[in-house]
């Protein structure tokens, strides 16, 4: 019925678009028959034909309406391609578009991912969106935020390019930080590491870093850790998350990073819990020096002196140490953290090789 009427097609026409994808990846007989039904109705084929040709079709519903065409006859039409990634390339570089910053960042993204999730654009667009002399940090951010979303092929190498662009902003580099997290590349490593030695680094882009060193077990990750406790706009959050990095995945051979980060200025209790932790994980990090500090500091809690006493018996401290004493008479210890502590006395009364008692 509606494909036999001109106006009812004309108001359906998006309904059936949508009704279209969905079936094909459920029904696969239903989406056959349907698409031979609509590829044989002159009537939509010659309305899509005037969607594409007419000016007042917007480009986002003008590469929808292209995609349903191609769908529904196999074909592609270079010349109709060429001309939307044009308008594309236009929005994306222009700078007199009219509208809020939001609302010219969204469309930006939503062209992007667009012309991805309908395979209109090649390596070749991104390069030369990425590296004309139009390109600024608007157009860098629409880029990688776009990539979260729907990355196209060779994002990896796209986003590199993105991060070392002179326009690139904090934004851009959060984008690319979000990327790197959702994305698993091939090299995380070194796309984290060139993100932290950006100058327009912020402190929300550093949270985010450090929440990927949690994700991924790098071995780069405590070199990584270290340049964001040595970063000025590191702040509790991302010190919090850096230092949770080190206890799940290891802190490396050097305590010298665990010191620098118990005596960070930004250092909170979840800081202080996971070195504590980081160091009960390796028996070569037992130092008591550090350990006193962490004891000692204005920020430790009930949690963090329960994970002191954990470092304490899987580290071979005997019971005659004062850093036990020092433990259980800390105002902020708790039934728990006394636990742990007899647990941690009794187990190197005489030391043996055993699974850590946590």
């Amino acid at each position: 019925q509606i494909l036999g009427n001109p106006d009812y097609l004309a108001y359906n026409l998006n309904a059936l678009w949508d009704t279209f994808t969905k079936v094909k990846p459920v029904d696969r007989a239903t989406y056959l028959a349907l698409k031979e039904q609509l590829a044989a109705s002159a009537t939509l084929m010659g309305l899509l034909h005037r969607k594409l040709e007419s000016p007042q079709t917007g480009l986002l519903m003008k590469i929808e309406y292209y995609s349903f065409y191609r769908e529904l006859t196999g074909k592609s039409i270079e010349a109709v391609e060429a001309l939307i990634l044009k308008h594309v390339n236009h929005f994306m570089l222009a700078q007199d578009l009219a509208g809020s910053a939001y609302d010219i960042r969204d469309f930006r993204e939503s062209l992007l991912i667009s012309v991805d999730r309908h395979q209109l654009a090649n390596p070749e667009f991104y390069k030369q969106l990425i590296h004309s002399p139009q390109t600024r940090g608007d157009t860098l951010y629409a880029l990688a935020w776009s990539f979260v979303k729907q990355p196209p092929p060779l994002a990896e190498t796209f986003i590199l390019d993105i991060i070392d662009h002179p326009a690139a902003d904090s934004g851009t580099l959060r984008g690319a930080a979000l990327w790197a997290m959702t994305h698993e590349p091939q090299d995380t490593a070194t796309i984290l590491s060139r993100i932290l030695a950006h100058p327009d680094v912020d402190e929300i882009t550093l949270e985010t870093v450090a929440a990927t060193l949690i994700k991924y077990d790098l071995a780069e990750n405590p070199a990584l850790v270290a340049t964001i406790v040595a970063h000025s706009e590191t702040n509790r959050l991302a010190l919090s998350r850096a230092t949770l990095a080190l206890r799940k995945h290891g802190a490396g051979n050097d305590p010298a990073l665990l010191e620098k980060i118990v005596a960070h200025p930004a250092v909170d209790r979840h800081g202080l819990q996971n070195v504590a932790r980081a160091i009960g994980n390796q028996r070569e990090l037992a130092d008591q020096a550090l350990l006193q500090d962490i004891i000692s500091h204005r920020q430790v809690d009930a949690d963090a002196l329960s994970s002191i006493a954990i470092a304490l018996g899987n580290n071979g401290y005997r019971p005659e140490s004062a850093l036990y004493g020092a433990v259980s008479n800390h105002p902020q210890a708790d039934e728990r953290t006394l636990r742990y502590v007899d647990r941690a006395k009794a187990r190197n009364r005489k030391p043996v090789e055993e699974e850590p008692f946590y």
